[in-house]
């Protein structure tokens, strides 16, 4: 069995000599800190996907502009770590795509904003970010569109619906990830989604029946009836391996805002 040396006793010594090292953090402090140069990577790269156009941030951070007008909520929010939102801890595992800001980056961030905000030489700001737009991810390769529109109060009360997307591919396909987009942001807090999937030859009819299921005090399994969700033939038993997915429910919880006249 392999055992680790921790203490190496090297003949007969009249003294000891103890050497400890540390690695003193860098302080950001020292530097002049610019947008071009170090918040500009940080924004677009953490921030923009999000704070754009039609996205859910309240604002954009889409340029140097942008960024200087929210400058003091912007270094509130990342030292106080409510933004960007990432609650996963970042000490037990990481994720592809995480928003979590390092130390670093947000002491880099509270920096800029004490030094007056500098921009920096421009021609080092890097090139923000093109979107595609309407989309989290960039250009869908299927889209998916809500038979009807989905109608919803202004009364500040939360509604919870369940809304059918049935669809057919011609051929048995990868699918990375499935998107939900609402035309209104603003009235959606948050979806779950469930992909169904229906046995060849059996016969089935989810194109027809309700598109959208709001009455909560329908049993679920009367709303799926009334959705058209399961088999024609009565018999629901189990799917098996080789079922084509043709259906997916998005479970929605909506929060609708009170507009003012």
């Amino acid at each position: 069995m392999k055992q680790r040396l921790r203490y190496i006793w090297c003949g007969p010594v009249s003294a000891f000599v103890f050497f400890f090292f540390s690695c003193a953090p860098s302080d950001s402090t020292k530097q002049e800190v610019t947008w071009s140069e170090h918040i500009a990577p940080i924004v677009f790269h953490h921030c923009s996907s999000c704070h754009r156009p039609g996205e859910a941030g309240a604002f954009p951070l889409l340029s140097y502009r942008d960024a200087v007008k929210k400058a003091a909520l912007i270094k509130f929010v990342t030292q106080s770590r409510y933004m960007p939102p990432w609650p996963a801890d970042p000490g037990y595992s990481h994720f592809t795509g995480e928003r979590y800001l390092s130390d670093k980056q947000i002491n880099l961030i509270g920096t800029w904003v004490k030094q007056g905000t500098l921009r920096g030489d421009s021609s080092l700001e890097p090139k923000a970010r093109e979107f595609y737009q309407g989309s989290y991810f960039g250009k869908p390769d299927l889209v998916i569109r809500s038979p009807k529109p989905i109608q919803i109060k202004g009364n500040g009360t939360d509604a919870f619906m369940i809304l059918k997307f049935p669809y057919e591919i011609e051929k048995d396909t990868l699918v990375d990830f499935v998107e939900f987009v609402p035309h209104r942001r603003k009235l959606i807090h948050h979806v779950n989604g469930h992909l169904i999937s229906y046995e060849d030859g059996r016969p089935s009819n989810y194109f027809s029946g309700l598109s959208d299921h709001n009455d909560t005090r329908a049993t679920l399994m009367q709303v799926y009836a009334d959705m058209h969700i399961p088999y024609a033939d009565a018999a629901n038993r189990a799917s098996r391996p080789c079922c084509q997915t043709r259906c997916i429910i998005f479970r929605a919880t909506s929060h609708p805002y009170i507009q003012k006249k």
